[in-house]
């Protein structure tokens, strides 16, 4: 078959030009100046769902277009197209019949007479919906692999936070502070002891907001998503407390941290249209398990780091205390020689048969004496060994006047010492103790504040009474004991710093408090340069 000339397929064109502007393959409209709509073609018609009738002479092109589309049009697309005659590839949203949104593209031009006055606008719409769906897809892909990312990299800085070698709870504050920094308004962790709920971390963007606790959540043992909580609506306390507090939506996951206690992790989101997805889920999934598995290697590490510290410990404790009985028996041998020494030679000199009765006496009481020393020495050692046997010193409670124990503590004290003792006290203070061990408690620290303090300084001893109790306070001038000595000072065999140079056996304070506690009664210590040193003891009147 012959085919056709150019003239023919020219008259072909000329003769269906009409059915082809109205069946082409893209949609034409004419509008007057104002935009009233005065011919549009059978394309355009069909996308819209209209009759020809209820268009042309009856709408507007504006009334062709979505919502969105519209504001564009006046505020854009027709200022521009009377100052620039024509505009190109202009993406709008048509609305058609049933409400469904067409996206086009639109090329317009002016038309005007030979005055320049605009007579008409001719303009041609392309459908790109196809194009939009693949620029939706992309777009949605695009985001997802942002995302992915994004989370890949928060996972990342998750687990170098949950690794470094510190408490967990400051891990988890910081962990908090970057949940809220990536993919929700508010990150709570809590954890339950028993019926005490303590919240270990919580990092809130909207401060207002006070955040519910797990008594809430821990329903939940496998964990929990509310996509939307406005389909939850009248569905429990938790969920009405939610509502209240106009999140929009939430999810938790319980954790396991330090091997043994329960922790649920709680994350919200507020605001309209906002909401957590199973992806999200996912990753809230994934977090908690970095939890878990960093808190327990944490947890067998400071473990370890515990043990070493404590066999450490053990050893120095164990050396320090083989240290103190080397020097205990190095003492205690010293320190009984002497009186055996002495009472030694009292019986050889009692062994000579030319002495006068006299002088058998005053031999005979120098060596009881000596034997009376070591008496005190050995139940001195028998109460410490009481002591550190965790048991109480026995008693031998008789009534008695604490002032004549503080004035015999005196004597005994002046002989040696001279007068350098004050009293301040009632002129009796009765009551039922063991004057043996109060004794014991005066001379021992009177002998320390002598012994220690300023040694031209007065000691000085009070006494008061209340109806329950007696307060016995022992004071002296002189060099402080350093605070951090105070918690050891009562501790058998510890001397502390400023003794090293002194004699005894380090015993004395710890007797001192063991006799105190025996009566149902405390001591403390209070030590500065200005105020000296002061030994307060409490007693109840028996």
């Amino acid at each position: 078959m012959k085919e056709p000339s150019l003239d023919e397929l020219k008259r072909i064109i000329k003769n269906h030009t009409e059915q082809w502007y109205d069946e082409a393959p893209c949609g034409f409209l004419f509008t007057d100046p104002n935009g009233g709509i005065i011919r549009i073609n059978k394309t355009l018609i069909n996308w819209l769902g209209h009759e020809r009738s209820d268009i042309e002479g009856h709408k507007h092109f504006i009334d062709l277009l979505h919502i969105g589309s519209k504001i564009y049009y006046e505020t854009h697309f027709a200022p521009l197209l009377k100052m620039q005659g024509a505009l190109t590839e202009v993406t709008l949203d048509l609305k058609s019949k049933s409400g469904k949104r067409v996206p086009v593209l639109i090329n317009t031009i002016e038309k005007r007479d030979n005055q320049g006055k605009t007579l008409l606008y001719a303009s041609t719409f392309f459908d790109i919906s196809d194009r939009r769906s693949y620029e939706r897809e992309l777009l949605e892909s695009r985001n997802k692999n942002k995302k992915l990312a994004q989370r890949a990299l928060f996972l990342a800085k998750a687990s170098d936070k949950l690794r470094q070698s510190r408490p967990i709870t400051e891990s988890l504050q910081e962990l908090a502070s970057l949940a809220t920094e990536q993919f929700c308004d508010a990150f709570v962790i809590d954890t339950m002891d028993k019926s005490n709920i303590h919240r270990l971390a919580e990092s809130n963007t909207y401060k207002d907001k006070v955040l519910p606790s797990l008594n809430l959540f821990n329903n939940f043992s496998s964990g929990l998503l509310i996509e939307d909580i406005e389909t939850k609506k009248n569905i429990g306390s938790m969920f009405e407390c939610l509502q209240e507090m106009e999140v929009s939506s939430f999810m938790a996951y319980p954790v396991t941290i330090d091997s043994n206690s329960k922790a649920f992790i709680s994350c919200f989101l507020f605001g309209i249209g906002k909401h957590f997805n199973q992806e999200d889920f996912l990753l809230l999934q994934e977090l908690g398990k970095k939890i878990e598995d960093e808190s327990e290697k944490q947890s067998l590490r400071i473990q370890k780091e515990q043990d070493l510290i404590r066999k450490e410990k053990l050893l120095d404790e164990l050396q320090a205390e083989k240290e103190i009985r080397e020097r205990f028996v190095a003492t205690l041998s010293h320190d009984l020689r002497s009186p055996l020494y002495a009472t030694s030679l009292s019986i050889e000199l009692l062994k000579q048969k030319d002495l006068k009765e006299c002088e058998q006496e005053d031999i005979a009481e120098r060596a009881l004496a000596s034997l009376g020393r070591i008496d005190n020495m050995l139940e001195g050692l028998l109460d410490a060994n009481t002591l550190i046997a965790g048991q109480s010193l026995p008693l031998n409670l008789t009534k008695f006047d604490m002032v004549k124990s503080v004035h015999k503590a005196f004597s005994s004290m002046s002989s040696i010492h001279g007068d350098r003792f004050k009293l301040n006290s009632p002129k009796s203070v009765c009551g039922q103790w063991d004057e043996g061990k109060i004794l014991r408690i005066l001379e021992n620290l009177l002998s320390n504040a002598i012994k220690y303090g300023d040694k031209e300084a007065v000691v000085t001893v009070q006494l008061e009474q209340s109806q329950s109790e007696v307060i016995l306070s022992v004071h002296n001038q002189g060099n402080p004991i350093p605070e951090k000595e105070w918690d050891n000072l009562f501790k058998p065999y510890h001397r502390a710093g400023r003794d090293e140079h002194k004699k005894g056996w380090g015993l004395g304070l710890s007797l001192v408090k063991g006799a105190v506690e025996a009566h149902k009664g405390s001591i403390s210590v209070d030590s500065s340069k200005a105020e000296g040193t002061t030994f307060k003891i409490k007693l109840p009147l028996c």
